[in-house]
């Protein structure tokens, strides 16, 4: 679907300012609009001086994707990725109607579930962009930051803590992001540590939020995923959410069709059963 635009007057303005969240300072660049600003989730190529943000700080190859661990099982899993915008209202119905509900269905010795986000890292001055201006930036590093610190394939060592109930809280509310208030109760909901958050946000080296944003982009990029929200199933393109609508989703666009496809592609049926029941009494003790 074409992006909605609305017309801008002509001019160009940069200028640095301070801004600071979560008590972190961050330096930025913006240039304003010149022509168009696009109010859609879909990146329209080739990229235009359009809206630009900078985060100053040093370059650096972090995880593109968040949530898989390094185990015997891993290889076994069925992988399940979304691609999504932190300010994008079809990111919100992904997430709440589709994809989450889905993985409580599932489990994480099932799925290694990932979320990536979309923008652009290839700016002549080496920073970052996102769709929706400064603002949906920093979401996407708490975000990211939360999937890092709190992997959706490791509930047990986090004492049956993911990522998964922090997102679900920033992403209903979106429009919130980036209020300190609204995330710390949003880390309280989830049950994450917002200090930690707030330290990964604030980190300026390959580990923090910054990097791990540009690799992120990095990544949807390579793969040529530029719609939020884009559901991935066993490295393919699942299902798409744009303008409101399901698109490109052979098999269906529910929570059942999607659950039922991760168990078509478990390798086998009787094995999932029993380690999804496994599952479920690890979390009860």
């Amino acid at each position: 679907m074409a992006p909605n635009t609305q017309t801008r007057n002509s001019y160009s303005l940069a200028t640095k300012i301070t801004l600071s969240l979560l008590g972190v300072v961050l330096l930025l660049t913006i240039t304003f609009p010149t022509e168009l600003l696009t109010t859609a989730c879909t990146w329209i190529h080739p990229l235009q001086d359009d809206f630009r943000l900078t985060l100053w700080s040093f370059r650096g190859a972090g995880d593109a994707k968040f949530g898989s661990v390094n185990d015997e099982k891993k290889n076994r899993k069925v992988e399940l990725e979304i691609h999504i915008m932190s300010q994008c209202p079809d990111a919100k119905d992904c997430m709440e109607d589709l994809v989450f509900p889905a993985l409580e269905q599932l489990g994480p010795d099932i799925v290694d579930f990932k979320m990536s986000f979309i923008g652009k890292t290839q700016l002549r001055n080496g920073g970052v962009a996102c769709l929706h201006g400064p603002s949906e930036c920093l979401g996407d590093m708490i975000h990211i930051c939360g999937a890092k610190l709190y992997p959706y394939n490791s509930t047990v060592e986090n004492h049956n803590a993911t990522f998964i109930p922090f997102s679900t809280c920033l992403i209903h509310d979106y429009q919130n992001l980036p209020n300190k208030t609204f995330i710390e109760g949003c880390a309280k909901e989830g049950k994450v540590d917002f200090e930690k958050i707030n330290q990964c946000v604030s980190d300026p080296g390959f580990e923090g939020g910054v990097e791990l944003l540009r690799s992120s982009f990095d990544w949807s990029e390579y793969l040529g995923v530029r719609t939020s929200c884009t559901v991935r199933l066993g490295g393919k393109r699942r299902c798409v959410r744009d303008g409101g609508k399901w698109t490109d989703c052979e098999g269906g666009s529910t929570v059942e069709d999607l659950v039922r496809d991760v168990k078509a592609a478990y390798k086998d049926e009787e094995d999932f059963e029993e380690t999804y029941r496994q599952w479920l009494e690890q979390l009860e003790h």
